[in-house]
């Protein structure tokens, strides 16, 4: 393999080099920078973070017939980073371009040059950041005021029940089959003619107590079934 010194300096890092010349139209996959010709010998190196640098595009047979140097804006000069999210998504690249060739775009340029795209990519995930935040704070807004308009319709529900249950003399209870416990309401404390208990519940056993005797066997043994039932599905 023969090279011409262009930029006379010193730099460290990994070297990619073939005798062949590579397309970037065609050659290259731009979306993970993967040389994709088969036939070249890179073919299968990733090129994904490499600064390139074509001090005359001319003398590059690829870059020459590109419409940035036969249309407007007619660069003779190019120097790019690529730039990627945090999760590697690529986004484009950072470039420089001049009208003229240069030959004084050296190691420390390209290093200033890497830096700079550095930056840009923190500001671009800054800004995805951010953006992805404000959507997750108007989605929790969002779920804040659905949660407290089911909440003021509970209590609507729950207020027209009491009410019910006032002008009726009803009442409810629910019965917890895990704990065996059983919710009273006020309706129906005011039915047993007796205060409201300790948390609202009572335990099912003084629950059933207040059954007619001839019907307490039969009501004790459909809460018994209805007890197992579910504590078989939750279990499975």
């Amino acid at each position: 393999m023969t090279a011409t010194l262009v930029l006379p300096g010193s730099a460290q890092g990994p070297v990619l080099a073939a005798d062949e010349p590579l397309s970037f139209w065609g050659g290259v996959d731009p979306a993970t920078g993967t040389v994709i010709d088969v036939h070249h010998p890179l073919a299968g190196q990733c090129l994904t973070g490499a600064v390139l640098v074509l001090p005359d595009i001319l003398d590059d047979a690829e870059f020459a017939t590109s419409p940035l140097v036969t249309g407007g804006p007619r660069a003779r000069f190019y120097a790019g980073v690529p730039l990627a999210l945090s999760d590697g998504l690529p986004l484009g690249t950072l470039c420089l371009i001049d009208t003229v060739p240069r030959d004084d775009f050296d190691a420390t340029r390209v290093a200033q040059l890497r830096d700079l795209g550095t930056v840009v990519e923190a500001h671009l995930r800054l800004t995805v950041a951010q953006r992805a935040s404000q959507i997750e704070r108007a989605e929790r807004q969002r779920t804040e005021v659905l949660l407290a308009a089911k909440a003021a319709d509970l209590k609507l529900v729950v207020e027209a029940q009491r009410m019910t249950e006032s002008v009726a003399h009803i009442g409810y209870w629910r019965i917890h089959a895990r704990a065996r416990t059983v919710s009273w309401s006020e309706g129906l404390c005011g039915v047993f003619g007796r205060p409201m208990p300790p948390g609202g519940e009572i335990s099912l056993d003084d629950h059933l107590a207040y059954y007619h005797p001839d019907d307490r066997a039969a009501v004790s043994a459909r809460g018994e079934a209805v007890a197992v039932t579910v504590i078989e599905v939750r279990e499975l």
